[in-house]
């Protein structure tokens, strides 16, 4: 949004005299529309979309534009930078620039943690994301941590049967084979099949970790 957007945006965002004497609470302008939340759920949406379609640097350049917007007119900790934070470092993944990656989802991390519950589903997919790139970078030790901390929440938040649990174990197994942790392995194959085993069969074709370029 350039200059001219944002001080177009701020004097229609303005309460006129009559406005002012009908708020009867000192919070009445709180009624009044945001101009800039339409702006970066816009983007965010457009970028989601975008991303879905495999069109992966558009999502990012809409991203990066959803995250400026949030960025400048929210506070610092709130969730919603969070969220956009973790997609520009999504589309970076996608698009294989891990470093920026990593930047922007131990950002997201930083605010998600501030923001939001210890056992956020938000935070176990940030979670979950740094663990894809830091595999791709073949650092599984910080792999296997997060995925370690991805599944600690995800076994408090899901039912004991759900599919999730089982991509998780599946990812957990591929550090540890990277690592040369074979019985650690074993065990998770182990949990696999038992989770593979309570879901339908349609459902558990898909118990497959996003592949990367280090596994």
């Amino acid at each position: 949004m350039d200059k001219s957007a944002v001080l177009a945006a701020l004097d229609g965002a303005l309460m006129t005299d009559a406005e002012m004497a009908a708020g009867d609470a000192p919070d009445a302008w709180r009624k009044l529309e945001d101009p800039f939340f339409p702006v970066a759920a816009h983007d965010f949406n457009l970028a989601t979309a975008l991303g879905k379609q495999g069109d992966y640097a558009g999502a990012l350049r809409h991203h990066t534009v959803a995250l400026a917007t949030r960025t400048e007119m929210l506070p610092a900790e709130h969730a919603d930078i969070a969220s956009s934070q973790a997609q520009v470092g999504i589309a970076h993944s996608d698009l294989e620039n891990h470093t920026e990656a990593l930047k922007h989802l131990k950002a997201a991390l930083e605010i998600q943690w501030k923001a939001l519950p210890a056992d956020h589903p938000d935070i176990a997919e940030t979670h979950t994301h740094l663990a894809i790139v830091h595999g791709s970078l073949n650092n599984n030790a910080e792999r296997l941590r997060h995925n370690k901390a991805a599944l600690a929440i995800q076994e408090k938040v899901l039912p004991a049967n759900h599919p999730d649990l089982g991509i998780i174990h599946n990812n957990l197994g591929v550090a540890y084979s990277r690592l040369g942790t074979a019985d650690m392995v074993l065990r998770r194959l182990s949990l696999i099949s038992q989770l593979d085993a309570a879901v339908t069969p349609h459902t558990s074709r898909h118990m497959l970790c996003r592949p990367t370029h280090g596994a």
